[in-house]
């Protein structure tokens, strides 16, 4: 199930071609590309920090794991929160729009468009700049379904 390519959703709204020449938020980003290099460089960095901070939590006996639950599905889900929080607090402060019609989209399904009713749910999707992110605490090779589906 291979992403999608060119505008977001259909209307158009948050799309920003490579060439145009007004800026994106309020750091003024002159293009998708420059604004998706931006967003994997805090996306990379706030996952980061969030599996130091969860770690620390566990650590200090903080961590709840409810019974019949692994530590490894309640650390990722922990630091998938406080990523996508931290991500949605970013963009909020450049004035940048969220969702299914905007340039990025975080947490949002990704359906096949084949029609055969798969999809995945990535973190992170810049359609303009052909990026999904996807952040895991585990080991994922090229056959693995959670990446061959985006790929």
């Amino acid at each position: 199930m291979p992403p999608s390519r060119g505008g977001v959703g259909g209307s158009g709204r948050g799309v920003v071609p490579n060439n145009a020449t007004v800026g994106i938020g309020k750091s003024g980003f002159t293009s998708a590309d420059e604004f998706t290099a931006e967003a994997f460089t805090r996306y990379q960095r706030y996952t980061d920090e969030a599996y130091s901070r969860v770690l620390l939590l566990d650590k200090k006996g903080k961590l709840v794991i409810p019974e019949g639950m692994a530590k490894d599905t309640i650390v990722g889900q922990k630091v998938d929160s406080i990523a996508r929080a931290r991500m949605r607090a970013w963009l909020k402060s450049e004035g940048i729009s969220e969702g299914p019609s905007e340039l990025i989209q975080l947490n949002r399904w990704l359906r096949d468009q084949a029609g055969s009713g798969s999809y995945r749910i990535p973190d992170v999707r810049i359609p303009d700049g052909n990026l999904i992110m996807d952040g895991t605490i585990g080991l994922k090779w090229w056959d693995t379904p959670q990446i061959k589906d985006f790929y």
